[in-house]
């Protein structure tokens, strides 16, 4: 998640649009998914493959 993370934000902070954001470190995103399970990551998956129009 991280490696295709930093292209998005990189791309997204040269539009001006994160400020001082950046990407969480791998170990905060692992602990993430412990707490939050997997559904998240369903969900943005399911919004990639079918995105609104």
């Amino acid at each position: 998640m991280r490696r295709l993370g930093i292209p998005l934000v990189e791309g997204l902070r040269g539009s001006g649009l994160l400020g001082d954001w950046h990407v969480p470190a791998k170990s905060s995103l692992f602990r993430a998914r412990q707490r939050l399970g997997s559904e998240p990551l369903r969900v943005l998956a399911e919004g990639c493959r079918h995105p609104r129009r």
